[in-house]
C-alpha cells in the first residue's frame, strides 16, 4: 500500500469541487441550517475518504462546519472528539 502525503486524501474527497461554504452553514433559522447540513451530508455519504476527513477533524481540533458527515458544532460531537483526543494523549 502506498503511503500518502499529509492532506493528499483531500484530492479524492467527494466534496473536492463543492462550494466550501456548503460545509459551514450560517443560516439564521434551525430549518434552514438543517437543510444546509443535509445537503452537505449528501456529499459525505458517498465520500471514499470519509474516515480520513474525520481523523483530520479530530487531529486538528476542528469545531466548526461539517466534516465526514458530522456536524462539528454539535456539542455532543465536540465532547466525543475532545474525549478521543484526550484518550490519545493518555496512551
Amino acid at each position: 500500500m502506498n503511503e500518502r502525503e499529509p492532506g493528499e486524501w483531500r484530492m479524492d474527497a467527494a466534496c473536492v469541487d463543492a462550494d466550501p461554504e456548503l460545509f459551514f452553514p450560517v443560516e439564521n433559522t434551525t430549518a434552514k441550517r438543517r437543510a444546509r447540513v443535509r445537503e452537505a451530508w449528501e456529499y459525505c455519504g458517498t465520500c471514499p475518504v470519509r474516515a480520513e476527513c474525520y481523523q483530520d477533524a479530530v487531529r486538528s481540533g476542528e469545531d466548526t462546519g461539517i466534516r465526514a458527515g458530522i456536524d462539528m458544532q454539535d456539542p455532543k460531537v465536540r465532547r466525543r472528539i475532545r474525549d478521543v483526543r484526550a484518550a490519545g494523549r493518555a496512551s
